[in-house]
């Protein structure tokens, strides 16, 4: 599994979740209200997280050029669409296992280079285009799960460099590759920019954490739904767009034992959704994505007593029992589905709406992300 990392940078203030009620209840961010409020409130800040190869570095850069070009149509529902294209301001991140990307390799691309949270001048020559911004972060000698953690270390970084928090973080695997599965067919660009159309509605509410698509494989329910939405509390890791106000409750990744599943990590996301944010992940409708790719990986000692010891080394000190809730799940796909929907808000309408009880059980995990950001921003400064 290769983790691929884009950032795409546009300020647009969501409602608080209701979930996040229980930031009253934790210690400041690096990050304070007043830098929030002082954002531009007619731009949106979307971050994208891809870790992978090398040689797909270029692909994703022109492809993340062309979603967010001004020239983006719209839907025909014009009420959708939460903000003009332009206004969205995109920031690739790409961070590379295989081997450091140097300013020279891509003449024609303009990027910062590791590490990214230092500003630097684009070489002689390199226009980079007014609403996308790009670095390169090379992580070498890690697993999926190490590499998104570093990766969400530099997003943290570059958020403390700007002082401001962007709207979504983004995570995808280098590999994805989306295919519309709506009539009359639709290019890959389609695809990303009907994504978006999602993301940045003002119909989307703050109770959906996540915003996914379906990985699409043989003899799933895939290719029987094209047209449906689904919820869910266990949406796939290749394609998942967090609302950044869960981004606490979900980083950083449970550190995995020796011998343990890389799938792990996931299972215990699964534990954490199930637990505190109960079918809150929305797969759109008319979107499949593929991975091209099948990288070998530890996939053995897949077990819910595992699963159960990784989330109390990385959940025990603030939520003693969430290892027990972890025994008692399934962590199976797709299994857990709720839908299928035949329109959007018929879906949003049965997402769960956050209860006070939970969310008071819940809060410590937020502390535990707070101090992992609190140690990376100290490191650095």
């Amino acid at each position: 599994m290769a983790v691929l990392m884009l950032l795409v940078l546009a300020n647009v203030v969501f409602e608080s979740s209701p979930l996040l009620v229980l930031n009253s209840q934790m210690k400041s961010s690096t990050i304070t209200q007043a830098d929030e409020d002082s954002k531009d409130k007619e731009t949106m800040s979307l971050l994208f997280l891809v870790m992978g190869e090398a040689r797909y570095f270029p692909r994703w850069y022109d492809l993340l050029c062309e979603v967010s070009s001004p020239a983006l149509t719209t839907f025909p529902d014009a009420n959708f669409l939460r903000v003009d294209p332009a206004m969205i301001q995109t920031t690739l991140v790409y961070g590379t296992y295989d081997a450091f990307i140097a300013p020279d390799m891509h003449p024609d691309i303009s990027c910062q280079s590791d590490p990214l949270y230092r500003k630097e001048e684009a070489p002689k020559g390199q226009q980079q285009p007014s609403n996308i911004s790009c670095h390169t972060r090379y992580v070498v000698n890690t697993t999926w799960t190490q590499g998104r953690n570093q990766l969400a270390k530099e997003a943290i970084l570059l958020e403390h460099q700007r002082q401001s928090k962007f709207d979504f973080w983004i995570f995808l695997d280098d590999d994805v590759r989306f295919q519309c599965l709506m009539p009359g067919g639709h290019d890959e660009v389609d695809c990303w920019r009907r994504f978006l159309y999602y993301l940045t509605s003002p119909k989307l509410p703050s109770k959906v954490t996540t915003l996914s698509a379906r990985i699409m494989k043989s003899n799933t329910f895939v290719r029987n739904n094209t047209s449906e939405f689904f919820v869910t509390s266990k949406p796939d890791a290749s394609v998942a767009a967090w609302r950044r106000d869960a981004v606490p409750y979900m980083l950083p990744y449970a550190r995995i034992s020796k011998d343990h599943s890389e799938w792990t990590s996931q299972a215990v996301l699964f534990c954490v959704l199930m637990t505190c944010m109960p079918h809150s992940a929305l797969y759109t409708a008319g979107i499949g994505a593929t991975n091209r790719e099948h990288r070998d990986y530890q996939r053995r000692n897949f077990t819910p007593r595992n699963i159960a010891i990784d989330t109390e080394h990385s959940y025990g000190n603030y939520i003693p029992d969430m290892s027990r809730k972890c025994l008692n799940y399934d962590y199976h796909q797709p299994m857990g589905l709720w839908g299928p929907y035949s329109d959007f808000d018929s879906a949003i309408s049965k997402i769960p709406e956050p209860n006070k009880t939970t969310s008071s059980y819940c809060a410590p995990s937020a502390d535990r992300f707070l101090a992992w950001e609190q140690s990376i921003v100290r490191q650095e400064e």
